[in-house]
């Protein structure tokens, strides 16, 4: 079922990342931010939840809760139209960037390979190390159950807060100087 789970949650979240994108042309950056602080409510949500199941012994009841509430999202989602009527060229825009200089094969390669790793890091972090974080903290701090699905709780509200200041600095800065200020501030902290 996790196996499964995770399929099905990949499958949504490219699909609506995909029409976000598609949708909000120069509004990009700032509307996958605001999708990323949406999706990261949702992580901190059901964990939150599941500790108060976890509490009340009642936690097999989380698996039925995930299952409706997929079950509503994938109805919910055939509702919506392929092309959005409202007008999404209102609102606040991303800061213009130049799209980099990719004319050779040598730097589209380069390109792709980092932009890859990145991926593979960004989500290999994200994806594992939060899902260790209620084992580690019953293994080796002896905490309870609903205690440290807390943890994930806690990790969640971190990457809302991080995702919602990034989506106000999206609208200031390029995307160059942006991540070249993150890399700068990883790199000396």
């Amino acid at each position: 079922m996790s196996c499964l789970n995770g399929i099905g949650l990949s499958m949504m979240q490219t699909t609506i990342s995909s029409s976000m994108i598609e949708w909000f042309e120069g509004r990009r950056a700032v509307i996958m931010s605001r999708l990323e602080v949406a999706f990261g409510l949702g992580c901190l949500t059901i964990p939150l939840c599941e500790s108060r199941l976890i509490d009340a012994h009642a936690w097999r009841f989380g698996f039925w809760i995930v299952g409706i509430l997929a079950l509503l999202l994938s109805f919910v989602c055939t509702l919506i139209p392929i092309k959005p009527e409202l007008n999404v060229n209102e609102g606040p825009r991303d800061a213009y960037t130049r799209p980099p200089d990719m004319t050779g094969t040598g730097s589209r390669l380069l390109f792709m390979t980092l932009f890859l790793f990145m991926i593979l890091l960004y989500v290999g972090l994200e994806s594992c190390f939060n899902n260790f974080l209620p084992a580690i903290f019953i293994s080796y701090f002896g905490q309870s159950g609903n205690v440290a699905s807390l943890t994930v709780t806690v990790f969640w509200t971190a990457m809302v807060i991080g995702r919602t200041l990034t989506g106000w600095a999206i609208r200031k800065v390029s995307y160059s100087s942006f991540l070249f200020r993150v890399l700068a501030l990883l790199y000396y902290s």
